[in-house]
């Protein structure tokens, strides 16, 4: 052991014993010497001086790496005391520490006892206090390696997606060490290293020297090359392989080429397939797998083993927090896709290998989790749940009512095929050039939507921006085709309209379902294929992916649809605060004239997607009894609603729910303007507490205006 202290011009404590000999008080014949380390010292804690033990302390042995101290291995393997532990040989290690605490109480050497934190490392499967210790180990020298692999991304040979983690890349291999690939388990490969021993020669070799151990791929070609190494007879060699496993990552490491049959690199499997295209992974296991695999194989073979690399976000649970077996939060994605009832998901717990305290915490927190246990999703929500939180660089907290919304969404796409063969004849043959056919206003906006929808698709497929592209389709499928266009396409199918409009209508609405799920069935296979089924005789899996159309790009029907939108939105926000029953009749009021007469030839649209009875263009109001909701300064609507609500019971109504929203908005800035609030309140709620006081006190300017409008009636 070493004394070690701070050299500091504020502490002169111990500047005098700086490079002088101490006595051990139980081995008189080991020096302890005391040098100074500003890394490992911290004057104000303790007595400003600590032992130095490099054999059994990772911080230690740095110290001693520094000051090149020896390093004194104390312990056996069984956790006793060696020969080098002096008088306390054969002594347990904790046994032989409390012996020691009171032989130096004895000698008068123990000057106080205090209270202080520190890390100890446990077993999670014993329980039982590790023990650093200082073993001989198989090691790999990456510098060269590294440098190559840093070069390939620099180069752009290698792609790394999000580039974000470029850095991250940099960083390690920027300052990767030695890598240790050897470990003292019970599973795993073996390594092929055979320590020799030679009669006469080599009697006792020892392990620490690598010149004793013969590499070899099988214990006849290590003795093979142990007899030309020493040049005796085999009967004078004995070999013992080396107990150690090799690292998991090292064996990992290797996948790209052990899976092919290297190093057999004419093998028709090899030809075939090395190297790859396209690595998917986790963040978390950059450094650990992929940057070990890319040095291995240019190690190896010279080559990359792919020339892209995209890092997946990690699944966390609700909270945020890294799904751990031990910290009972896992959620196995059968449960979900399956569903499980609350007693059979606390069964799995109990019928776990986990220690019975961290069961029953982990059962705790199932009941807490999942109170009516978890309901049956299928595979195409879930994994639709898990695309929709991508965003590159970030993680995704799994939230089970979310994957329960996109259950809903696949009942919805059932629910748009019943739809579409319930109003499509069933001798039905779709018109390969929609585009000639005498389109409505509608049908040409869906189009344009459907088209944009798949160039936006694609281009995301490309940039591997899944979060975009299961955003785009889940708004084209439930928001703009099934809420709108159905709604609106609906009196057209219903015979009210003339037969090349409906036809037109039949094709459009049959266009868009059978595109739909073309689009949609890389990322929800199942469902779109039972349902393809009933639109064509041929599985989706052999048709054709959607491409983007340009001659079915309508952008004027577009920005116009958006005014059609608004207004409808203005309307059903009006019924919706009023609680209006029925049908009641609106009237637009427009002083611009191009948008007075979009409104006036799509009146009947926006009576169905309004879900209202007539509507009237006008250039100046005529009806009375009506709440008034604008829309832009030049353009109004007007709802009757005189004779459909009690007006005098919605005003009150309507004044005590702005009363419980503004004490819901005070409650939520005051929650807002705490001390410190933007540094203790995590990013995420705090984005979410800005849009509820933006919504709220959007809620309370309607509520109010349809106030003053009643009391104008």
């Amino acid at each position: 052991r070493q004394m070690c202290i701070r050299d500091s011009p504020n502490d002169t404590r111990y500047i005098d014993f700086i490079g002088k000999e101490l006595i051990h008080p139980f081995i008189p014949n080991r020096k302890m010497s005391v040098i100074v380390d500003p890394i490992l010292v911290k004057a104000n804690v303790g007595t400003g001086a600590v032992k130095v033990t490099p054999a059994h302390d990772p911080n230690d042995f740095a110290c001693g790496e520094r000051h090149s101290l020896p390093q004194i291995n104390i312990l056996n393997d069984d956790g006793t005391i060696n020969a080098l532990g002096g008088k306390y040989k054969g002594k347990n290690r904790f046994e032989a520490r409390e012996i020691i605490y009171q032989e130096l109480s004895k000698l008068g050497l123990i000057r106080g006892k205090t209270q202080h934190e520190t890390s100890i490392s446990v077993c999670q499967r014993s329980g039982d206090i590790i023990e650093p210790m200082v073993k001989p180990q198989w090691w790999i020298k990456v510098s060269n390696a590294a440098a190559k692999s840093i070069e390939a991304v620099k180069s752009g040979k290698l792609k790394i997606i999000p580039e974000s983690y470029k850095k991250v890349w940099y960083h390690w291999l920027e300052n990767a060490h030695d890598w240790c690939i050897s470990r003292q388990l019970w599973w795993g490969h073996c390594i092929p290293a055979y320590l020799c021993s030679v009669r006469g020669v080599v009697d006792k070799p020892d392990a620490s020297n690598q010149d004793n151990w013969i590499i070899a791929r099988s214990p006849e070609e290590a003795m093979k090359k142990a007899v030309e190494k020493y040049r005796v007879p085999e009967d004078h060699i004995e070999l013992r392989q080396d107990p150690d496993v090799l690292d998991t990552w090292f064996s990992s490491a290797l996948l790209p080429l052990s899976s092919l049959g290297w190093p057999d690199i004419q093998n028709k499997d090899f030809k075939a397939f090395f190297p790859t295209q396209l690595l998917e992974t986790g963040t978390d296991i950059l450094f650990f797998w992929v940057a070990r695999m890319v040095m291995l194989t240019l190690t190896l073979h010279s080559t990359l083993p792919f020339d892209t690399v995209y890092l997946h976000n990690l699944v966390k649970d609700a909270h945020g927090k890294k799904m751990s077996k031990s910290k009972g939060n896992v959620v196995d994605p059968l449960e979900i896709i399956e569903g499980s009832p609350l007693e059979l998901l606390i069964q799995r717990v109990k019928e776990s290998k986990l220690p019975q305290k961290e069961a029953e915490r982990c059962a705790s927190l199932r009941k807490k989790e999942f109170p009516k246990g978890i309901p049956q999703c299928g595979a195409d929500a879930l994994r639709f749940t898990l695309l929709s939180y991508i965003n590159q660089g970030t993680n995704i907290n799994l939230d089970i009512n979310r994957v329960v919304g996109y259950r809903h969404f696949c009942n919805k796409l059932w629910n748009a095929v019943k739809f579409t063969l319930a109003y499509i004849p069933s001798d039905f043959k779709p018109n390969h050039d929609i585009s000639a056919l005498p389109l409505s206003f509608i049908d040409k906006w869906i189009l344009s939507l459907l088209s944009q929808t798949i160039r936006e698709v694609n281009e995301a497929f490309d940039k591997f921006n899944f979060g975009t592209v299961a955003n785009a389709m889940h708004d084209f499928w439930l928001h703009k085709l099934c809420d709108t266009y159905f709604e609106g396409i609906r009196p057209v199918l219903q015979s009210k309209s003339t037969p090349s409009q409906t036809n037109a209508a039949h094709n459009t609405l049959y266009k868009c379902v059978h595109s739909g799920l073309r689009l949609l069935h890389p990322v929800m296979p199942f469902v779109t294929e039972e349902l393809f089924h009933r639109l064509s005789s041929e599985s989706v899996l052999l048709s054709t992916y959607p491409e983007y159309e340009p001659q079915l790009d309508y952008p004027e029907h577009l920005k116009q649809m958006d005014l059609i939108t608004d207004t409808v939105q203005g309307v059903r926000s009006v019924i919706s605060v009023l609680n209006v029953q029925g049908r009641p009749e609106v009237e637009i009021v427009s002083e611009d004239k191009s948008e007075f007469e979009l409104l006036s030839v799509n009146h009947s649209l926006i009576s169905a997607l309004g879900r209202v009875g007539k509507v009237e263009c006008r250039s100046d109001r005529s009806l009375e009894g009506c709440v008034r909701h604008v829309i832009n300064p030049k353009l109004s609507v007007y709802l009757q609603v005189k004779g459909a609500v009690d007006l005098q019971d919605e005003i009150k109504r309507l004044n005590k729910k702005v009363n419980q929203l503004e004490e819901m908005l005070q409650k939520l800035e005051k929650k807002m303007k705490v001390r410190d609030y933007e540094v203790k309140v995590p990013e995420e709620v705090r984005l979410k507490n800005k849009e509820k006081l933006l919504n709220t006190a959007n809620e309370i300017s309607i509520l109010k205006k349809c106030i003053a409008d009643i009391k104008l009636i």
